[in-house]
């Protein structure tokens, strides 16, 4: 069989215009080509494409039949070159990659570099803001992806997640805060003193409980926890803490670095369970993303699991 998808635009013309004459004009073609073109598709499946009404040509039940297929080869075959010209352009186009604070340090910042290497002219814009904005702008379409605590997103239906880290965070101060010598500290302790960090999500509540003390102050309307001083960025935290008596928590791994050279100290007196980092992919559910952004997705996962494996090798 020799069909063509020229047939089939040919077909579709024809009905469109409901005359030969009207859509070889259309066409810029010949009446006689476009009445041989037709004659061709209609030998080979041995039916009559259209009929003659007196409103003009209209398509028989074979026509319609053959229509449908061609909206489905249409919509398949745009899809193909829309997914080729994303691929195409990945080298020399652009990424924006919005991450909260404790993603960004454990793997995306690391994930956008090793993008960069590999496509050396692709623009990569980093927006680091606190998990709640992300996860708004997100639902507005104003961003297709984040990296962020999943605490509220994983409860709306409208969000596709995917869960990266639950790394235990840590309580940690400058080397010669009042807290570092204490042998054993409780919650109590550290509730005496500000808590310097992004917005905690309404699960921290079941660790601080009601009354957070100097630490901050519950969002009435969302449950959050808002630290007494709030930033989403880590070297503004270290920078706060360098200069007052205020705490602050993260994952080990994120700063495990300033504690190897000794501007912080982790307050490994204050021994607790369940209060842990909860952060992974986010997108809206019914949002297809580029191909640049699955393959971002897929070296920020391998870079958390290497995290995972090189944490428990120190077990």
């Amino acid at each position: 069989m020799n069909i063509t998808l020229r047939h089939f635009e040919l077909v579709e013309s024809v009905t469109k215009c409901q005359s030969i004459t009207r859509a070889a004009s259309m066409l810029d073609m010949t009446q006689p080509a476009l009445t041989r073109a037709i004659k061709t598709v209609e030998d080979q499946i041995g039916k009559e494409l259209f009929s003659r009404t007196p409103r003009g040509l209209e398509p028989t039940e074979a026509g319609k039949t053959f229509l449908t297929h061609y909206t489905k080869i249409a919509t398949s075959l745009s899809s193909i070159l829309n997914e080729i010209d994303q691929i195409k352009s990945i080298s020399g186009g652009t990424l924006t990659v919005a991450t909260g604070l404790f993603a960004g340090h454990s793997s995306v910042y690391a994930a956008v570099g090793a993008m960069s290497k590999i496509y050396p002219k692709l623009q990569i814009e980093i927006i680091q803001k606190d998990w709640h904005v992300i996860s708004k702008e997100i639902l507005a379409n104003e961003i297709d992806l984040g990296v962020i605590d999943l605490g509220l997103a994983q409860a709306d239906p409208e969000f596709q997640t995917e869960l990266l880290n639950t790394s235990e965070v840590c309580f940690f101060v400058r080397p010669d805060h009042p807290l570092v010598h204490f042998e054993t500290l409780t919650l109590d302790d550290l509730k005496k003193f500000p808590l310097c960090n992004g917005q905690l999500p309404p699960r921290a509540a079941s660790f601080f409980g009601d009354n957070l003390g100097a630490l901050g102050r519950y969002e009435p309307l969302t449950g959050t926890i808002m630290p007494a001083l709030h930033t989403y960025n880590l070297s503004a935290i270290f920078q706060v803490l360098a200069h007052s008596d205020a705490i602050s928590l993260a994952p080990r791994r994120v700063i495990q670095r300033m504690v190897e050279r000794h501007d912080i100290v982790i307050l490994d007196q204050f021994r607790h369970q369940g209060l842990r980092a909860h952060f992974g992919f986010a997108h809206l559910r019914n949002r297809a993303l580029p191909p640049v952004l699955r393959e971002f997705m897929s070296i920020v996962r391998d870079i958390e699991l290497k995290n995972q494996g090189a944490d428990i090798d120190k077990v």
